[in-house]
């Protein structure tokens, strides 16, 4: 996917959470995640994963263990948002819902994103009631 498709993913899921209330940033390319959300001052990191022509999700192994680096040294909750060809709602994930490949990717599937994830509309749902 180009970088201008994805930067339109990262506003389309910015604005969700404005429409709610939350304060989002998105950051620039050269960083691990594309927003940032501070909600009663706490921050939650998003790494944010559209794919438009497979039902499934990967991510590479080094890209992986920047999050869990930065989740460790931040103290924040770091996770991915995601959405794939057939899914007609964004999904929020865990980083640990992912499944370790073989080249030590990682990859998870539509149903897998469906069982393990939280629609983004239930996310922020949760959001509103945490102090």
């Amino acid at each position: 996917m180009s970088y201008e498709k994805g930067k339109s993913f990262e506003h389309d899921v910015k604005r969700i959470f404005k429409q709610h209330g939350i304060t989002c940033f998105r950051v620039t390319r050269w960083y691990p995640i594309d927003l940032i959300c501070i909600k009663d001052g706490k921050a939650f990191l998003f790494e944010i994963k559209v794919r438009q022509t497979t039902t499934k999700v990967q991510v590479k192994g080094s890209k992986m263990r920047v999050l869990k680096i930065l989740r460790r040294k931040t103290g924040c909750n770091v996770y991915f948002i995601v959405k794939t060809k057939n899914m007609r709602e964004y999904y929020v994930l865990e980083l640990e819902a992912f499944n370790r490949t073989l080249e030590n990717n990682y990859i998870i599937t539509e149903s897998e994103i469906e069982k393990r994830g939280i629609r983004l509309q239930d996310f922020i749902e949760k959001l509103k009631v945490i102090k």
